[in-house]
């Protein structure tokens, strides 16, 4: 097994960045939404705006790779210079991609947006996470208007935005998928995919919040991962060992999702994660596991320095050029002993939890 994370830092093909961890809405299974449903209290928020977007991706990090907007805490299109960064990935002939729910800011700005982005629709496009219609989107999506995101996309498509719609299936708008595939493509959007999600499963205790609003996944066995297909199980064996996934697993059996080598990818990109304060890390699982800090954090603060991955005193080559991204990660799963729970849970090869499953339609 080669030791390096990837063959050179040149090799990574796409950088999702979190520009900021706020957002309008809170989702009952986000990292950012508390057991009762509220935004974490202690989450201090942050913005990359455009000065600093530069300044840690300069024009030639940009240059023929994707550049994913995205984030584990944050909706990117409420970051203040969303916008001026959107012109500087383009004119720098980066290949954008925006995760989004939509409902926020107003039609002129989505107008503006997607005669931007309409130049080159093959390269470019913009995700909306729509679980559902009128009725059923905001049960997950909450706190997100219907109308309001309605106003947003119909301004976004009307000026050429090349739009792509994502749809989580869960036991309360399963009912739907054909309606919602049905809508998609009478509003123009280019594409439609269904997840089959991990979120709020058997494998982790349901929330307040989320056993509140009744959240679960969809019984229908197409709609779901086929890692969680023990979760239906009686037996309390099979129980037991969801909820204790790494410790049943090999940790020696790692397909990377950073690598490209995990077996639910239809593109095997080489990616690195960018989080809203700056640090570097090989996905958004080790950014999850970054607030509240968890021990892995932890000790991996304590062996290498608090900042060695931090952009604000690094740059994006320093920090892949480090102990753990050359050596130190890919050496860990060779044993139980060392490789982290987020690797073995979220990237095992045989059990990928955390991946969702989806299934695409295309309408160009």
């Amino acid at each position: 097994m080669q030791k390096y994370l990837y063959s050179t830092p040149i090799d990574i093909n796409k950088i999702e960045v979190e520009l900021t961890n706020r957002c309008n809405a809170s989702c009952p299974s986000c990292s950012r939404t508390d057991f009762d449903g509220k935004p974490i209290r202690s989450l201090p928020l942050n913005d990359i705006s455009l000065e600093t977007f530069k300044k840690i991706l300069p024009p030639h990090w940009i240059s023929g790779r994707e550049i994913k907007l995205c984030g584990v805490f944050g909706d990117p299109v409420m970051a203040r210079d969303i916008y001026s960064i959107t012109e500087y990935i383009v004119s720098n002939k980066g290949r954008l991609t925006i995760n989004t729910n939509g409902g926020m800011r107003d039609p002129q700005f989505w107008a503006e947006l997607g005669f931007l982005l309409s130049e080159n629709k093959e390269t470019h496009q913009v995700i909306f996470s729509i679980d559902g219609l009128e009725d059923t989107n905001s049960i997950y999506r909450r706190n997100v208007s219907w109308t309001k995101l309605m106003e947003n996309v119909h301004s976004f498509i009307k000026a050429g935005g090349p739009a792509h719609w994502d749809f989580l299936v869960f036991s309360h708008n399963e009912h739907q998928v054909e309606a919602v595939r049905d809508l998609s493509q009478k509003l123009g959007f280019r594409k439609f995919t269904l997840k089959k999600t991990t979120r709020s499963s058997d494998v982790k205790k349901p929330t307040a919040i989320e056993s509140a609003l009744k959240i679960a996944p969809s019984e229908i066995y197409d709609f779901k991962n086929p890692s969680l297909t023990a979760q239906s199980s009686d037996n309390p064996v099979a129980k037991k060992r969801l909820f204790s996934f790494f410790k049943y697993q090999s940790e020696k059996n790692i397909e990377c999702f950073s690598r490209g080598e995990s077996s639910f990818m239809k593109q095997p990109d080489k990616s690195v994660y960018i989080s809203a304060n700056l640090r570097v890390w090989p996905c958004c699982w080790f950014a999850d596991a970054e607030f509240p800090q968890k021990k892995e954090i932890r000790e991996l603060f304590k062996k290498y320095g608090s900042d060695f991955n931090n952009l604000a005193f690094h740059s994006l080559e320093d920090v892949l050029m480090t102990t753990w991204y050359k050596k130190d990660l890919v050496k860990s799963w060779n044993k139980n002993s060392t490789c982290s729970p987020i690797c073995s849970k979220n990237c095992n090869k045989e059990n990928p939890l955390n991946n969702e499953a989806c299934e695409d339609t295309s309408f160009v």
